[in-house]
Formats: structure tokens, C-alpha cells, sequence
């Protein structure tokens, strides 16, 4: 129960104080507070209390007030504000943060029975007992199918499982987020059991597993787990926990006999002898399924489980609850100062914020320090901010929002009616408790997907699109786990917050390539550069408007993070008029000085894990929060930079990335164009798809310099790029924690907005002097050559040495071991060849991914069709799972957003023409049609269904999305390199079938390249009315396909 200490009591959950004198508690009110079957409720929190720190968090009789009403106290709650105790009769309270970290560990083993269609109920158990690690059995899941963030709640992140399938077994260990735990695959065996090791700070390894035996006699499991447990059991002074399902129902736990009648009485004694030999007990006498304990812990330190008890369960098998007697085991939760917005006195700040501008005009008018000047704005907006803007500090939330009073009240009942059972074992009390435990399971069930309901159509209910909360309802839902894994470091896992961000710091410096600052003669005398264009006119000087400021202050997004100078989007967009007149002030003298403040050259990078062992740094890439006033500045110069390039065609022609009317599409298109034709002529193309290592971070600050300089960008806007890459500094962050600073000594930074354009420069003469067609986005790298003889792959290797060449001339580096190659052609006999790369052969494929796209040898789509109906299938299981809600509306949002864009990814490039990748697709919208009507019975018509909807088939959308691709080609939106581009025809006589638009028909032999993108969408785009093809923009061109359609 709270503590009680000179005749006052103090809730375990809020810290709130009663004093007895003032609550008018009497005197056998307050002694029955210190009785250990007695339970109170806190009025400012509604959580129960107990004499001690009890399993029975369920089981919510208030007797106390039967007592009060007996000894005529009257017991309400004073809060804080109205009533203080006395230093006198008050005790100095230990903090509640303090208390919940020093608790004893609290343990469920949970039989599920099918864990994920009981996500309420668990959701509620959690929510009542708290549990530091959930023992689970049963949870009948498939890997990979579905996620443990869909299960479990915010705050139980660590969740390590082994699955059998959805149709039985499987266990799991679940770890809330204050423990510090790492997965032990070490003692993985042959069997359904699954371990965790949790760090207890100061003491001894908490080993804790969960193990499932499916059936009474299965012997073999039995070995395995025993071999299992005595491996844990050899860890140094570890304490090992052991529950689950163990199947062993002969066995009486509390009279330590085997009970007459057992059907495998050896198995049991095996068991017995087991756990003997291994000194271990098992701890649980309750019976847990009718009168058999089937769900047991056996532990080799009985002693520090001063509490057992069974709860109500989740399936026809009840809980057993432990606490393990081990303090200082939790991490402390960080709190979150947060910006209170909607309680913001805007015009106030906005009136001040004024002030501030006139005030930065006035003082630095003659000779703007611009150093000075960003120190003056970003501290007088700070000072502003906290002064007109509330915060507060959060916390994650504790409790489900959509659990009512009705309902908890339901709950207490049926906990009342299982103790009561469990005492007397009457019958009818237990028929009483299983109408109430179904009665609950409905009523959490029917308020949970309310709950759910009410979250995502608030915004999206008369608008058939995804919204923000729609977004952050499946992120929750999506997000396995949530931060950073332990590190491991010289072989151990390290889990504290300052020295995981070390870890990822010195790991992200490592990829920086070795500063070298070099004269403009050296850069000529090392990069061999053929002289620059003498009529190429150099960028002109930019000229900030106050008018161009303002705009890009009210296009922020109020929603994204700040940099390390902590101002808010937020805050800059609603003071975007007072502010502009000072920001453009600064951002001319920036410029017109060549300087950069230095807060501007500061990131903190947030690491996010990319794919492999989560416990390694590599895995984690690294992207950098820098100052939101910075990346304004920042969008100022790449536009007036990318508009240079593109008027004297700077950049390559076969560069797609980060360029206004090219995409991965565009990509895409010329290169499958280019293969068609070469595969139709006969011949074979060798296809190289090269994997740079770490491109972005291993650019040279010096050559981009002088690269920039002979490219034209020279002069004001150079010099200002010259010093917002030298001296950066960073610092990675882990939960709130912040390494040290280390110096950025190469790279441009990733997640800022100049770098993308930057490092576009920086790569543009990779395709120069190569024999073969190198297609580039970003540093997405794919070599093709059509070959036609032994010469021509020879070539191909020479590319491959200018390739070397260039990565060790510009101090970049390929990354061999992920280079592939594909001899792509329809022939019998292919001409095949080994390539290599810094002597490393490179490895050849029948098919290769490129920019999302599976490329085959020959040209076929049926393995892409695959990959991307199997990846649909699993988004359309998700949102199964997980918007289960009674409005059409919404489901059918879900699937637009979620399932149908990865069925559609460019699909100009690989629209299908065989029927039978056709209805593959198609299979996957019909059944989405299904669940979307909630119709699912043989006789239900799926074409009703489709037209009730007014659903196109996929094959018409994807007809659709090439004419108006095609549409954007004919009028120069869109960009797209191939060697045949299609040409009108020239019309002597126009008539009713044909327009002033119609294009040359390739001619093909074949049906793979009669059925590629020109071929086919130019014979479409000639059968198009002339009314169609001339509207003068995308959206009338789109409305008329509509009504074609």
C-alpha cells in the first residue's frame, strides 16, 4: 500500500499525500491501511493501493471505505495546491520517480492462447499490473508477418520471440523499456523457449526465459530445455528464471507428489529430477488451468520471490504473477520539456518579435557582424519564446486512454469474483466470473477499435485521404523497435545512453575520408580536368528579398524537429512576417561576407538503423538535424545553383537524382528502353548496378570547393559553401543523451538541403571518357553496354579501371563485395564474362534490384510481380490486423495508402501484358475489395464490390499512369534518356482517327518490346481523341482520361 508514517498514507502512483488527522481518517480505518489484504484508491489518479506492492492490481474492492463509514471518517483527497503536511508530522517523501525505479521486478507468464487478437485485453493487463516482463506462451505469430509493436504497448519495445506459426506455439519475452535487456541466443536450443538477459545495475545478470512444451509426453523437448537452463545455469552468478507452459499436470505442487493416475509419470519425475539436479524450485502451487498448474517458474534463487499469485488470464490458462525482490534495477525515464502551441499568446510574441527585427536593423545597420547578429536573433527569440510560450515536461503515458470508468468498474467486479472463487472453489462462482471475463473481453474489445476509430477518421472522415494521425497510428503500429539496440564494443553490449552515442559517433566519423586542403594548382595537377567553358557566363551574386524570406517562412512545416538552436518551425512560421526583415538582413550580410555563424555548422544526427545486426554501428546510418534558419538560406541557394546548372547544362545528362522533371521513373524508363531494343536486336547488354561505400560522407571538402569554382560557382556563393563546410562539428544523440562533439572532416551533410546538390556536382564527371552508359541517381550507379562481341566486354573492364581511377583521383570508394553484374539476353548461348573491381570479382546475377525495380536477364516481370505482391500481401495483413473499424471510409483509405503504391511503384516501366501476372495483381485488390465491404462469403460478388467502390482494375490505372507519363514527355515536364526518343509523325491529311500529335510507331518483332513503355503507350496516345492529347495542362489531360475511363 502507499506508506504510512505518523499517521499518514501516501499513494504509490501519484505521491499524493493523505494525512490522517486532516482526512479525518479514525483509528481502525488507519490501522486496517497497514493490513495486507486491504486496498485503497488515490482520488487524483484512481489507482489502487496496497499494504504492499501487490500482484492484485486487478482486484480493486475498496473495503477501506466500508470502514470509514464504520468508524465515521470521512477519507477524500486534499491535492497538492490546498494542502501541504507539516515538516512536523510529514516525513521527507522519496521521489515517485525514485520509488517506481526501486520496486521489486514484477513478472507475468501469460498463456495467449493467439496473442493478436487479444491486443485490448493485453493492453489492459498491462495497464493494471505493470509488469516489468511478460512471460508469454502460446502467442501463435509468424515471422515476419506480423510485428510486436502491433502487440505490445508503447513501452515494451524489447520484445525477443521465437515463432512457430499462426496456428500454434510460439513463445516470447517482453521487457519494458525501464529495464536494460539484450536478447541471449546463446542458449537458444532445439525447442520452443526463448531467452533475455537483463542488466541489473550493481548486481548480479538477470537470464529469464519463456518455454513451451506442446504436449504431456513430448520427451525430446523436455531434453532440449534441460540442456538449455543448465547452460544458463553456468553463467557467474547469474539468477535464472525460467516460465511457461511446461505441460506437466500430474505433478502436485504443493504436496511435492505425482498425482494418481498420471498418464507419463516418468516424464514428470524427469522434470522433477531436472530441476533438482540443476538447483533450481519451481515457485508457482496454484493450479493455473481447472486444477492442474500447467503454467510454472523455476528459478535457482527462490528466496527473492517473496510474492506468487494468480490472476486472471487472457485464455482458459490464468496468470501467474511473481516479484522478484531486486532493486536499482530500472532505468530512470527521461522526461521531454515540450512546447505548449495552442496555449501560446501569438499576438504578444509576434508584437515582440517586431521589436526584436527593428532592434537587430537599428544596431547592426553599418557594419553587420554576422556572427553578432545571428547571436542577437537567436537569443532575443529564445528570451521571446519562453516568455510568451508555455512548456511542460511529459512523460510516455502510462495508462490506455480508452479504457472508462464503466469498464474498470466491470473489471473490479470480476476480479472480486475470482478471488472469491479461488478461496472457496464454488461453482458458481466460477460460471459468474466466466460470464463477467467474456463481458469484459467484449466491452475492451468494442472500446479499444472505438478508440482506434476515433483516432484516425477525426481528420479523414469526409476526405479520402491519409492524414497525419492516420500516419502516426500506423508508424506506433509499424515500429518493431523504437531507438537504439545495445552496442556492442571489443565483444561486449553496451546499453548506456552516453556510451551508445560515442559508439555511433565515432562510428559515423570513421566514414570521413582524410582532410586534405588543397591549392588550386594542386586540385588542377590531381583531378586532370579539362578547362572549363571560356563563354560559360559564372553564377551571379544572389540578392535576398525580404518578400522571398517571408514566403519561405510560411511554407515551414510546423510539424518537423527543431535544429540545435531549439527554434521551432512552429515559432518561425507564425512570426514569419515580423521575423523576415532580420533574417534577410542576416542572410545578405552571410553571403556578402562569405561567413556562416557557427551554430549554422553544428548537427546533431539522429542514427537509423538500415538493415543487418542491430548491435552493430555500421548498421546505423546517420542523418543531421541543423538549424531550421540555416536550411532557409539553404533553399535560397540551391534554387538559384540548380537553376544555373540547368540553363548552361552543367550536370550530366544521365543524372536523375534530386532534379526537377527526372525521378527514379524517368531512370527507369530510358534504361528498360535501351535493354528492349538491344535484346530484340539479338545481342546481349551487360548490366553493372555499383554500390559506392559511404558516398555522401566521404566527399572532399577541398576538391568540392574548386570543383564548384570550375563548374562556374564561384565568387560570394563559393566562398560562403567554402565556409559552411569547414569546421563542422557533430554530435549524435541517443534518448535525450548527447556524445561529444567531434569535427566533420569530409562529407556534406545528410539531412541537409544544400548537400544533395552539392554532392550532385561532386559526382557529375563520373560518366566521363567511359565507353559504356552509366545511369546515375544520386550515387546510384548502373553501367550498361550492348555486347556484341568479346571486344566489347573488354571494354567493359576498361570502364571498370577508369572507375577505379576516378573513386581514387576524387578520394571516393566503391564497395565491390555489393556490385553485381547481369549478362542480360534472350539467347541460348550467352557470352560470359568475369568482371573486377580493385581485383575482386564481381558477382554475377540472374536479376538485380535497381532503384526498386527487379531487373531479370531476360526482361521478364513476373519475379518483380512476385516481389512486390508478396510485399503488398503483407502490408494488406497488417492493416488487417490493425484497423479493425466498422467505416468503410477508412479501410478504404488504409488500402490506398498502404497496399496499392507498391502495387503501382513505376509501373510505366513494367506494365504487364501476360494474363497471368496480370490477375496475380489483380488477386491482391480483389480481396482488399472483400475486406473493405466486409463481404467474404464464395457467393459475393467481386465486381459489385469493385464498382460499389468505383475501383479501376489495376491493369486500367497502370494504362492510365503511362499515357500521362507519356503526356508529360510530349510537353518537356519530364526528361527521360534513350537513344530512339519518339518523334511526331508528320501528317499530310488529318482525319476523325488522327490527331496533330501522332507519334512514329517503333516497329518491333517482338512481343516483349512491342509490350515495353514507347511501343506500346505511342500506339495508345495515336487512338486518343485530338480534344485528349491538346488540353494545354497534366490536370485537364488527367479529368479526360477520367472520362474516357
Amino acid at each position: 500500500m502507499g506508506e504510512a508514517w505518523k499517521r499518514g498514507i501516501e499513494c504509490e502512483t501519484c505521491g499524493g499525500w493523505f494525512h490522517a488527522s486532516c482526512q479525518n481518517i479514525g483509528t481502525q480505518t488507519y490501522s486496517d491501511l497497514g493490513a495486507s489484504d486491504v486496498r485503497w484508491y488515490c482520488e487524483l489518479c484512481n489507482a489502487p493501493n496496497y499494504s504492499t506492492v501487490s500482484y492484485d492490481l486487478y482486484d480493486v474492492e475498496s473495503e477501506i471505505f466500508d470502514h470509514d463509514a464504520a468508524s465515521g471518517g470521512n477519507f477524500t483527497f486534499c491535492s497538492d495546491d490546498s494542502f501541504h503536511p507539516t515538516h512536523s508530522s510529514t516525513p521527507t517523501r522519496q521521489s515517485q520517480q525514485n520509488k517506481n525505479l526501486n520496486r521489486p521486478i514484477r513478472i507475468l507468464n501469460v498463456n495467449f492462447q493467439s496473442v493478436r487478437g487479444k491486443v485490448p485485453e493485453l493492453d489492459n493487463l498491462i495497464q493494471s499490473l505493470r509488469p516489468d516482463i511478460i512471460l508469454g506462451t502460446e502467442t501463435w505469430l509468424e515471422t515476419p508477418e506480423i510485428s510486436s509493436s502491433e502487440i505490445f504497448p508503447t513501452g515494451y519495445t524489447k520484445v525477443y520471440r521465437k515463432d512457430r506459426n499462426k496456428y500454434g506455439g510460439g513463445v516470447l519475452v517482453a521487457v519494458s523499456d525501464l529495464l536494460e535487456a539484450t536478447m541471449e541466443t546463446s542458449l537458444d536450443r532445439d525447442c520452443e523457449i526463448v531467452w533475455a538477459k537483463v542488466k541489473l545495475r550493481g548486481k548480479r545478470d538477470l537470464l529469464i526465459g519463456s518455454y513451451y512444451r506442446p504436449h504431456e509426453g513430448l520427451q525430446e523437448s523436455l531434453k532440449e530445455m534441460a540442456e538449455s537452463v543448465r547452460l544458463a545455469c553456468q553463467s557467474r552468478n547469474a539468477i535464472v528464471v525460467l516460465g511457461g507452459d511446461f505441460n506437466l499436470p500430474d505433478w502436485d505442487w504443493k504436496e511435492k507428489v505425482l498425482k494418481p493416475g498420471s498418464s507419463y509419470p516418468n516424464i514428470h519425475r524427469q522434470f522433477i529430477d531436472i530441476i533438482s539436479d540443476l538447483g533450481m524450485e519451481q515457485i508457482v502451487e496454484k493450479p493455473t488451468r481447472g486444477e492442474n498448474t500447467l503454467d510454472i517458474i523455476v528459478t535457482n534463487h527462490p528466496s527473492l520471490f517473496p510474492r506468487i499469485e494468480i490472476v486472471p488470464g487472457l485464455s482458459d490458462h490464468d496468470i501467474p504473477y511473481a516479484e522478484l525482490q531486486i532493486s536499482n534495477a530500472r532505468v530512470r525515464q527521461k522526461e521531454r520539456q515540450v512546447m505548449c502551441f495552442n496555449k501560446a499568446d501569438w499576438d504578444s510574441l509576434r508584437k515582440a518579435t517586431k521589436e526584436l527585427t527593428d532592434s537587430i536593423l537599428s544596431t547592426h545597420a553599418d557594419k553587420p557582424d554576422v556572427e553578432a547578429v545571428w547571436s542577437d536573433l537567436k537569443t532575443g527569440l529564445q528570451e521571446r519564446v519562453q516568455e510568451f510560450v508555455p512548456s511542460k515536461k511529459i512523460r510516455a503515458r502510462k495508462s490506455p486512454p480508452w479504457i472508462n470508468h464503466k469498464t474498470l468498474q466491470l473489471i473490479r467486479r470480476r476480479d472480486k469474483i475470482h478471488k472469491k472463487y479461488k478461496k472457496t472453489g464454488r461453482q458458481d462462482l466460477f460460471q459468474e466470473f466466466k460470464s463477467l471475463k467474456r463481458k469484459v473481453q467484449r466491452q475492451l474489445r468494442q472500446q479499444y477499435w472505438s478508440h482506434v476509430q476515433g483516432l484516425i477518421t477525426e481528420d479523414c472522415h469526409d476526405q479520402p485521404k491519409p492524414t497525419k494521425k492516420f500516419w502516426t497510428f500506423i508508424k506506433s503500429k509499424r515500429n518493431e523497435i523504437t531507438g537504439i539496440s545495445p552496442l556492442k564494443k571489443e565483444g561486449k553490449l553496451v546499453t548506456d545512453d552516453k556510451e551508445r552515442a560515442e559508439i555511433l559517433n565515432h562510428q559515423f566519423q570513421s566514414a570521413f575520408s582524410s582532410r586534405e586542403d588543397l591549392t588550386i594548382e594542386e586540385f588542377k595537377l590531381r583531378t586532370q580536368m579539362p578547362p572549363p567553358n571560356p563563354n560559360q557566363p559564372l553564377l551571379e551574386d544572389i540578392t535576398i528579398t525580404t518578400f522571398g524570406v517571408e514566403k519561405l517562412l510560411q511554407n515551414l512545416d510546423p510539424t518537423k524537429a527543431s535544429g540545435p538552436d531549439q527554434i521551432s518551425p512552429r515559432v518561425l512560421k507564425e512570426v514569419a512576417t515580423e521575423l523576415a526583415p532580420s533574417l534577410a538582413f542576416l542572410y545578405q550580410a552571410s553571403l556578402d561576407n562569405g561567413i556562416v555563424p557557427d551554430d549554422w555548422k553544428c548537427a546533431h544526427v539522429c542514427p537509423v538503423f538500415k538493415k543487418g545486426e542491430r548491435y552493430k554501428a555500421e548498421n546505423y546510418r546517420p542523418i543531421s538535424l541543423t538549424s531550421i534558419p540555416c536550411k532557409l538560406l539553404e533553399h535560397i541557394l540551391v534554387s538559384e545553383i540548380m537553376k544555373y546548372c540547368e540553363k548552361h547544362d552543367i550536370l550530366c545528362t544521365q543524372q536523375h537524382g534530386f532534379r526537377k522533371g527526372r525521378s527514379c521513373e524517368t531512370q527507369l524508363l530510358g534504361l528498360v528502353d535501351e535493354v528492349s531494343t538491344t535484346l530484340e536486336n539479338g545481342h546481349q547488354e551487360d548490366l553493372l548496378v555499383l554500390d559506392f561505400s559511404k558516398a555522401f560522407d566521404k566527399v572532399c571538402h577541398s576538391l568540392l570547393v574548386y570543383k564548384l569554382q570550375h563548374y562556374g560557382i564561384d565568387g560570394k556563393v563559393n566562398a560562403w559553401i567554402r565556409d559552411f563546410l569547414s569546421n563542422r562539428k557533430q554530435a549524435v544523440i541517443v534518448n535525450g543523451t548527447r556524445s561529444e562533439y567531434v569535427s566533420v572532416e569530409s562529407g556534406v551533410p545528410q539531412g541537409s538541403v544544400l548537400g544533395p546538390s552539392l554532392f550532385l556536382l561532386f559526382i557529375n564527371d563520373l560518366p566521363a571518357g567511359l565507353s559504356s552508359t552509366a545511369r546515375l541517381f544520386a550515387d546510384d550507379t548502373a553501367c550498361q553496354k550492348v555486347i556484341k562481341v568479346a571486344r566489347d566486354q573488354d571494354l567493359v573492364q576498361e570502364d571498370l579501371h577508369k572507375l577505379a581511377l576516378w573513386e581514387q583521383k576524387w578520394i571516393m570508394s566503391f564497395h565491390p563485395e555489393k556490385c553485381i553484374t547481369v549478362h542480360m539476353s534472350r539467347s541460348r548461348k550467352q557470352m560470359e564474362r568475369e568482371y573486377e573491381l580493385h581485383g575482386h570479382k564481381l558477382k554475377a546475377c540472374d536479376q538485380v534490384k535497381y532503384l526498386g525495380i527487379t531487373l531479370t536477364r531476360d526482361l521478364k516481370w513476373s519475379p518483380h510481380v512476385t516481389n512486390i505482391t508478396n510485399k503488398a500481401n503483407r502490408s494488406f495483413g497488417f492493416i488487417r490486423r490493425n484497423i479493425k473499424v466498422n467505416s468503410i471510409a477508412i479501410r478504404e483509405v488504409a488500402y490506398k495508402a498502404l497496399v496499392r503504391p507498391t502495387l503501382e511503384y513505376s509501373s510505366s516501366v513494367w506494365d504487364l501484358y501476360t494474363d497471368k501476372d496480370i490477375m496475380t495483381i489483380e488477386k491482391v485488390q480483389r480481396r482488399a475489395a472483400r475486406w473493405v465491404c466486409q463481404r467474404f462469403r464464395q457467393t459475393s460478388s467481386v465486381g459489385e464490390m469493385l464498382e460499389s467502390l468505383q475501383w479501376e482494375t489495376l491493369q486500367q490505372r497502370r494504362k492510365r499512369a503511362r499515357l500521362i507519363t507519356f503526356f508529360k514527355i510530349h510537353h518537356g515536364i519530364v526528361t527521360v534518356n534513350t537513344s530512339s526518343p519518339p518523334t511526331v509523325k508528320r501528317q499530310t491529311r488529318l482525319t476523325r482517327n488522327v490527331h496533330p500529335l501522332t507519334y512514329v510507331i517503333p516497329r518491333c518483332r517482338t512481343t516483349y518490346r512491342q509490350m515495353s513503355f514507347f511501343p506500346r503507350t505511342i500506339l495508345e496516345w495515336n487512338s486518343l481523341p485530338a480534344e485528349t492529347v491538346t488540353v494545354p495542362s497534366i490536370a485537364a489531360f488527367r479529368e479526360k482520361m477520367a472520362h474516357l475511363n
